[in-house]
């Protein structure tokens, strides 16, 4: 694996890659979050689909990911707990929000500006969470 943090990549250049190359450290998985989240979030806001699409497919990925660094972590049952919560909470809201792109009537799912706090509070508590994993 590689670290996101060490070999500068972003977001753009983790869509479309496979689990073999998403960042080691939960940190770095977590922070690519986030940078997934802001082209989600930015390209729908700004009214392009296209920008929010390539992230939003690849982010459940990512979440995988994530859980699997989780379970593997010296977290207490508690905050893995918190984290697959938080994760799944972000499973079924970006799933809502592709539901909504690929709906062709537009009524399936839901916009991004309607799951923009659930998705916020969702990573933030995986963020919280980060200090702990590094023990």
């Amino acid at each position: 694996m590689i670290d996101a943090g060490k070999a500068g990549l972003d977001a753009d250049a983790l869509v479309h890659l496979h689990e073999a190359e998403m960042p080691e450290s939960y940190a770095d998985s977590v922070k690519l979050l986030g940078e997934m989240r802001d082209k989600i979030r930015d390209g729908f806001a700004a009214g392009n689909v296209e920008q929010a699409d390539g992230p939003l497919h690849e982010v459940g990925h990512l979440l995988e990911h994530i859980e699997t660094l989780v379970n593997q972590s010296s977290l207490s049952d508690d905050q893995k707990k918190q984290a697959a919560v938080a994760i799944e909470s972000l499973f079924d809201t970006f799933g809502k929000v592709d539901a909504r792109v690929h709906d062709k009537q537009g009524k399936a799912g839901k916009e991004y500006s309607e799951v923009t706090e659930s998705v916020d509070a969702s990573i933030k508590v995986l963020a919280d969470l980060v200090d702990a994993t590094k023990k």
